[in-house]
């Protein structure tokens, strides 16, 4: 059974359920029913003026790497912060600990928000 006849046998599933659903907040039907069917394939569905619709398919893997690596920034910000006092220069040693902190979390979040967007089905 290929994606195309599950999205039409769950589309119809939604049409049966959900039917009046549509009607009583004005969505064109076969948009609410394409976003429904492609939500339950956990699809995200982007709709561009050149090509359609896009179907992209979120990178878990990179979203969770993203994830750790902006824990482990935060564990290093406050582990420096605790050595700040015993330094020499606390003052310079904090400034160097927030930059490269807040070079690895724009890395971080960067990696969350690519892998959410994802890659093309």
């Amino acid at each position: 059974m290929g994606l195309s006849t599950q999205t039409a046998c769950l589309c119809q599933k939604v049409e049966k359920c959900l039917g009046d659903m549509a009607a009583m907040f004005e969505v064109h039907w076969f948009d609410y029913c394409l976003r429904q069917c492609l939500w339950r394939f956990k699809l995200v569905v982007y709709r561009s003026q050149a090509q359609g619709i896009v179907m992209r398919k979120s990178n878990w893997r990179v979203v969770m790497a993203g994830g750790m690596l902006l824990a482990l920034v935060a564990v290093f910000f406050f582990i420096m912060m605790d050595m700040a006092p015993k330094s020499n220069d606390p003052v310079e040693l904090m400034r160097t600990v927030g930059t490269v902190s807040g070079i690895v979390s724009g890395v971080a979040l960067a990696m969350i928000v690519f892998g959410y967007i994802g890659r093309k089905v």
